[in-house]
């Protein structure tokens, strides 16, 4: 009971201490208690009274080794939330600049946002010019084509041909058909048939009045396309002696040098139209002849001796390319130019395939690109296969080979009820069985036997006794 009664003198005595501190704090010792019975009108709560700040007097010297008393400033923090702003916003040509105010504390600050840029709907074309428009601010961004001319296909006198004109900047492409060539292409002066189209022409020779002569002959030669007219053997003349040579009758050409001729060839090679040879300088005679050495049809110069022939590649004017670069063929020879680099657009295709800006070919497939194989049937000896404008092959597959077709040499021919692929087999021979010669002969033998025994049977004398008839 005493120890309870210890505890609360204690709580007794500490509550009379802290009470008057609490008052301290609670009540402002320069606002009057509001009397019950003579005022009920409400008094503003009060407000610490701030100080007025004096200048120093300059009357009263200042101590300089004396510090004033000063009461540090509490820094005060807030979380600012701004308000809408004011200012210019961002177009697509100019950047924007706004001021934003805090609500709480009147803090401002300033924030500047870059021009956007045009966001340009699809290009819009006509024959001369191309024009967009920008879905935000409508302006215009136009212009004259830049156009990269490739003719795709060359007209000739049997065929039109396809000019096409391709806009790097819009992709927009204008085809023109061109018309066939009034011109026909013959291979001389003197050819009646032209090399195209087959149409014959009434030509004339204009051969000329002396010999051409070599070891197979004489001629009379056209003088515009080298033609042979009146071409003959050699007439040869009398035998060859030690003072004359043996020469053709007609034209003068050696045939037999004398007979103490003593050769004597150049070191550089004679040449016409059927070969080269090393010529002696006494006579006709024509040592190590042999015909020029071209690498094809189109080839213009014999390798050994550079006899010229005049021909030249003919190209079809359409673009081969893969995926390293696009080239001409020629259509004599089957060479090509050396191939080309291909050249992308300055802007990809809708949906963002790429094509080259020269000859069309696919450099990147669009995004959502579906593959389309084409209905032509690419195969080997094994198998076929499809493929798409991208390059991508469809997997493989086997011939499906039918029951095959003899042939009049004795061959099968086989194809391929898919592709058209074509094989051939040698017909397997009927089996043409021997005569068996063997069995026959077995038979004979048996036979002759057999006849022998019933010959003996036959022949052979009965025995006579009581039992006998």
């Amino acid at each position: 009971m005493r120890k309870i009664l210890r505890i609360l003198l204690c709580l007794t005595m500490l509550l009379s201490m802290a009470l008057p501190a609490f008052a301290e704090e609670t009540v402002d010792p320069g606002v009057q208690p509001i009397s019950e019975t003579t005022d009920t009108t409400p008094v503003p709560p009060a407000t610490e009274p701030v100080p007025p700040v004096t200048e120093p007097d300059p009357t009263v010297s200042q101590d300089p080794t004396t510090t004033p008393e000063t009461t540090p400033s509490v820094p005060v923090q807030c979380t600012h939330s701004w308000d809408a702003g004011t200012g210019t916003d961002a177009t697509c040509t100019a950047a924007g600049t706004k001021t934003f105010t805090c609500t709480i504390c009147g803090g401002t600050k300033t924030e500047t946002t870059p021009a956007r840029g045009h966001s340009y709907n699809s290009w819009e074309a006509t024959v001369d010019t191309h024009s967009r428009t920008c879905s935000v601010c409508n302006a215009v961004d136009s212009g004259k084509h830049s156009i990269s001319e490739s003719v795709t296909k060359q007209p000739t006198c049997k065929e039109e041909g396809v000019y096409a004109e391709y806009c790097a900047i819009c992709d927009y492409i204008v085809y023109e058909v061109l018309p066939k060539l009034t011109t026909h292409t013959y291979d001389n002066s003197c050819d009646g048939d032209c090399n195209v189209c087959g149409e014959f022409r009434e030509v004339k020779h204009d051969y000329q009045a002396w010999w051409t002569k070599g070891a197979s002959g004489h001629w009379h030669a056209c003088s515009k396309c080298g033609d042979k007219g009146d071409f003959g053997k050699h007439f040869p003349g009398p035998a060859a002696t030690e003072e004359e040579a043996q020469l053709c009758l007609t034209c003068g050409y050696t045939l037999t040098p004398k007979l103490n001729h003593e050769h004597d060839y150049a070191q550089t090679w004679t040449n016409d139209e059927e070969g080269h040879w090393y010529a002696c300088s006494g006579c006709e005679e024509q040592k190590d002849f042999k015909p020029h050495d071209y690498d094809d049809p189109c080839d213009p110069d014999c390798n050994v001796c550079g006899y010229e022939n005049g021909n030249a590649h003919t190209f079809d004017g359409s673009w081969h390319s893969d995926e390293e670069g696009h080239w001409f063929v020629c259509t004599t020879c089957g060479g090509v130019v050396e191939p080309k680099d291909h050249v992308a657009p300055d802007a990809a295709a809708e949906g963002g395939a790429v094509y080259c800006r020269d000859c069309g070919y696919l450099m990147a497939v669009a995004q959502d690109h579906t593959h389309s194989y084409m209905d032509v049937w690419l195969k080997d000896e094994g198998s076929h296969w499809q493929e798409c404008e991208c390059g991508e092959q469809s997997a493989p597959e086997a011939h499906k080979w039918d029951a095959g077709k003899a042939q009049e040499d004795g061959e099968t021919l086989y194809k391929c009820s898919v592709c058209g692929a074509e094989r051939t087999e040698e017909s397997p021979e009927e089996e043409k069985g021997e005569f068996p010669w063997g069995i026959l002969f077995l038979v004979l033998i048996v036979a002759l036997i057999g006849a022998v025994i019933a010959l003996i049977i036959v022949l052979k004398p009965k025995k006579k006794g009581k039992f006998a008839d």
